[in-house]
């Protein structure tokens, strides 16, 4: 039996990740383990508490932290801002439980049928998961573009039917190209020599996502595929308080990033004791391209007897 702690996280809007909605504490069942979420406004810490209540006997335990959840309901999350947050355990059972090594695992989301009400973009990302419309960024008036039609910003150049017409005078074959022209204009600037657009360095493709924002969407399907990447390898990040080393969704997707800090932190939890993780939600910097975009993705691990 697997024991998993789950975690959605959604961020909505432009600018502000979370809106803050509630003043009070709530308490939420889960699993038969008690679970209350408040915000410490004096700290601005968003608080866990999870409870192993005493008749709890299995094995392994299944947790479900509302991290995510509760950031949303009490505070904002900007661009290039960090929020602490602490996940207490308090064991009230009869058992000695401890963390599972290397059982401390991240996705980016995990598909239901809530997703039924959107549309698939055609893209498939690097977790091989389809790239659904919410998760497509908007196409910005980036350097360039602004190459491409030597003009100032004019959201109408945006538009595909446009941008089409203009990659074709250049000898592309239109917006299915665009991750072409992309590449060729940075092998050109900056001196080179890339095969194909998914080469391009993290720091050049970063550029393609900043610029003037627009009210249009990307439909360049590779474009949508990289940025996918693009925001797991390097907009969103946890920072786990094991030397304050911070880690990626993707990081710790392929990788145990993180595993050292959950072993010596949870290496014993005896019965009615408590226990803390510390750890920061962080969003590097602001990328115009994903103002409207969702996030959604779920973090785990075990606790075994």
């Amino acid at each position: 039996m697997s024991s998993l702690i789950n975690i959605l996280f959604i961020f909505i809007g432009k600018n502000n990740f979370f809106e803050l909605n509630r003043t009070k504490n709530y308490i939420i069942e889960k699993n038969y383990i008690k679970e209350e979420v408040e915000y410490l406004k004096e700290n601005k810490v968003l608080k866990i508490n999870i409870e192993i209540p005493k008749e709890y006997s299995k094995k392994q335990i299944e947790i479900e932290p509302s991290i995510f959840d509760g950031l949303r309901e009490y505070k904002k999350i900007r661009a290039d801002e960090q929020t602490d947050v602490i996940i207490e355990i308090f064991n009230k059972s009869r058992y000695t439980y401890k963390y599972k090594a290397k059982s401390f695992k991240v996705e980016t989301v995990k598909i239901t049928r809530d997703f039924d009400n959107y549309k698939k973009s055609g893209g498939v990302g690097f977790d091989k998961k389809d790239i659904y419309e919410i998760f497509i960024p908007i196409r910005c008036y980036n350097e360039a573009l602004y190459s491409l039609y030597n003009d100032e910003f004019k959201e109408e150049y945006l538009k595909d039917e446009i941008l089409d017409s203009k990659l074709k005078s250049r000898g592309y074959d239109g917006i299915k190209q665009l991750d072409n022209y992309y590449k060729d204009f940075f092998n050109l600037k900056y001196g080179k020599n890339y095969k194909k657009f998914e080469d391009v360095d993290v720091d050049l493709k970063g550029k393609i996502f900043k610029g003037e924002t627009s009210s249009i969407f990307e439909s360049n399907i590779l474009i949508i595929e990289e940025a996918y990447k693009y925001f797991y390898q390097n907009i969103m990040t946890i920072i786990l308080k094991d030397k304050n080393k911070k880690y990626s969704i993707y990081d710790i997707m392929n990788s145990n990033s993180g595993d050292t800090y959950l072993k010596d932190e949870l290496a014993v939890i005896n019965n009615n004791s408590k226990k803390k993780l510390k750890l920061t939600i962080n969003i590097n910097n602001y990328y115009e391209a994903f103002e409207k975009y969702n996030y959604y993705g779920n973090l785990r691990f075990i606790l075994e007897k």
